[in-house]
């Protein structure tokens, strides 16, 4: 999870500069959100379209931003089903 952290260290550097502690505090914020947005976005993705396809197919083609493997894994790893049953 690489990259989720790299992005909230980034977000309080990036604020501090532009804005002292209260510019820190907000790019901490926007850095969560676009954090829980890339999950989200998994979730969506999984629901949507994942759902349709065999569950290798969907493993396979679900998207994954750089540094967000983990995390979006996870997400997948959840909402995907583990294989299909035959009944």
């Amino acid at each position: 999870m690489k990259g989720p952290l790299i992005l909230l260290v980034l977000g309080v550097v990036a604020g501090w500069v532009a804005a002292g502690p209260a510019g820190a505090v907000g790019g901490l914020m926007l850095a969560a959100i676009v954090t829980m947005m890339v999950v989200v976005g998994a979730a969506v993705w999984a629901n949507r379209i994942g759902a349709f396809l065999a569950p290798e197919d969907a493993r396979a083609a679900a998207p994954c931003p750089p540094g967000f493997a983990r995390l979006c894994a996870a997400v997948y790893a959840r909402v995907l089903p583990e294989r299909e049953t035959n009944a």
